[in-house]
């Protein structure tokens, strides 16, 4: 978590700067040790060219509405001066595709191209391990909502992934350099005793895994809210090895939600939850304490 951070956000004609395409909207948040200081830039941008269809279709931008904008070399300088120093680090979700658009746009402005941007997708990989980070799927497991035009829109989701790092990647980071570190075992979770994991468990969490916090996930948080329908067939039966990895894998894999997983094996989401702690993948606290 650095002393000062920008985290930010475009919205682009399409794919490649090298086929033509700009940017048409930057949204971007100043984080002071890790929160958000109040200090916001936005702009709208002109990109000189027509915006296809498939690319308004997503974030709502048209030609017309950004005929009368800006163009990116009027506003360049305005944003320099918003990052401030240039190692000041810059945060982007899948970073390299922001990197290539600005990097493109300060050139073609007369100013040098920006630093290498920290990417948090990338960090999402590393300290959470194989799954679906898309900045929607990472919004869901901190609560985090998207304003103004909702996800798409630069600046909404610069605020949203202000929230994602502050709130869950940044201490998984923690976390994980805590338990590769010297002393990590005694540094672990406590909740779970993570050496009684089943092998075939143990193969499906990548190396140095964390169990997540209800902090970390909005699916634990919620889990009250988690609507089902129907009976509960595998209701008091003992949990096979077959079924412990299917409910990791379906959790932790591939993300989803309570209620599929209530569906599939027909036990309740506090019964759901518990296994998963049982099993070193979640840490849940004083959350279930009440149905123990």
């Amino acid at each position: 978590m650095p002393p000062r951070a920008i985290v930010f956000d475009t919205e682009t004609t399409g794919f490649s700067p090298a086929s033509g395409d700009r940017i048409v909207e930057i949204g971007a948040v100043e984080l002071i040790e890790g929160r958000p200081s109040g200090r916001e830039f936005h702009a709208y941008i002109n990109p000189g060219r027509d915006v296809p269809w498939v690319a308004a279709n997503v974030h709502g931008l048209t030609t017309a509405f950004l005929a009368d904008k800006p163009a990116f070399r009027e506003i360049a300088g305005d944003w320099l001066a918003f990052v401030g120093e240039p190692a000041t680090p810059l945060w982007a979700h899948n970073a390299s595709f922001d990197q290539r658009f600005l990097e493109a746009e300060l050139v073609w402005a007369g100013h040098p191209p920006c630093p290498p941007i920290n990417c948090s997708l990338n960090l999402a990989k590393a300290v959470l391990g194989p799954g679906k980070y898309s900045l929607a799927t990472l919004a869901g497991r901190v609560g985090a909502t998207f304003s103004g035009r909702g996800a798409h829109s630069a600046l909404a989701d610069a605020r949203v992934l202000a929230g994602i790092l502050h709130d869950l990647l940044w201490p998984a980071e923690a976390a994980k350099d805590r338990a590769d570190g010297p002393g990590s075992a005694s540094q672990a979770p406590s909740g779970t005793d993570h050496r009684l994991r089943p092998a075939g468990v143990v193969d499906l969490l990548p190396p140095g895994f964390i169990a997540i916090s209800p902090a970390m996930d909005a699916r634990i948080r919620h889990y009250a809210e988690a609507d089902f329908a129907g009976p509960l067939p595998a209701k008091g039966k003992r949990w096979t090895p077959a079924e412990d990895q299917r409910l990791v894998v379906g959790f932790l894999h591939e993300t989803r939600d309570l209620p599929d997983l209530v569906q599939e094996h027909g036990r309740s989401p506090t019964a759901l939850l518990m296994r998963l702690e049982r099993l070193g993948v979640v840490e849940l606290g004083d959350l279930l304490r009440a149905a123990r």
